[in-house]
């Protein structure tokens, strides 16, 4: 297993999950974070339970885990997903989860990592705090979060889609199957097609050409 494996395995949920934070607290609320409560709230309409994943530093242009983050006495109870990312990437050998600081780039930034944390720590969503030295990344992890119900195969033919015009992907079919079958779906390869069946009869349709690019995609939902 390496970086790109695990990012291909979990992209494809965690983004979903954003846009269901999206959807739930609109596009700029006013927000406040609580460390020592350890919860994050939104424009008095929702309060949730955080963990810290890391900081962007924009003087330094790096990426900071929360559990190296000495100098920012962060409350020890606070850095419980990052100290797991961090045995997880020690686990599996993965680099960038298991450095305490790493420049920031494309592939390498808050927002990429902070995703593969939401996903390997089971949470709800991540939320970036910004402020003037950079930027403070939090995992949402609450018993409480309001989880919508979604059609497996109306929910990936919305969000799909719009994933691969903001990320990049090496490989678009493995991200694909894994978030079809993050929603219990069992994808199968047809030739150059993925296809995916909801027990109700609706299907989802991928086809990729040789190198790996998404050339059609559609969705056929039953009424």
């Amino acid at each position: 297993m390496n970086f790109k494996d695990v990012f291909l395995q979990h992209i494809g949920r965690s983004w979903d999950k954003q846009m269901t934070l999206s959807e739930l607290i609109g596009g700029s609320p006013h927000w406040e974070y609580d460390l020592a409560a350890g919860t994050l709230a939104f424009q008095d309409s929702y309060t949730f339970k955080i963990q810290l994943i890391g900081t962007e530093g924009w003087r330094s242009n790096t990426w900071l885990w929360a559990w190296a983050n000495t100098g920012s006495h962060f409350p020890s109870n606070l850095v419980q997903a990052s100290l797991d990312i961090k045995a997880f990437g020690v686990k599996n050998r993965i680099m960038p989860l298991r450095t305490a600081k790493l420049p920031l780039g494309d592939r390498i930034n808050g927002s990429t990592l902070s995703l593969l944390a939401c996903g390997i720590c089971q949470g709800d969503a991540i939320y970036r705090g910004p402020d003037d030295k950079g930027a403070l990344f939090m995992l949402i992890k609450d018993d409480a979060y309001p989880l919508p119900t979604y059609h497996p195969i109306q929910r990936v033919a919305e969000i799909f889609p719009r994933m691969i015009g903001s990320v990049h992907l090496d490989d678009p079919r493995t991200a694909l199957k894994h978030y079809l079958e993050s929603y219990g779906l069992t994808p199968q390869i047809e030739g150059k097609t993925l296809v995916a069946q909801h027990s109700d009869g609706s299907e989802l349709r991928a086809t990729f050409d040789t190198i790996g690019r998404l050339q059609n995609f559609e969705a056929k939902l039953k009424p």
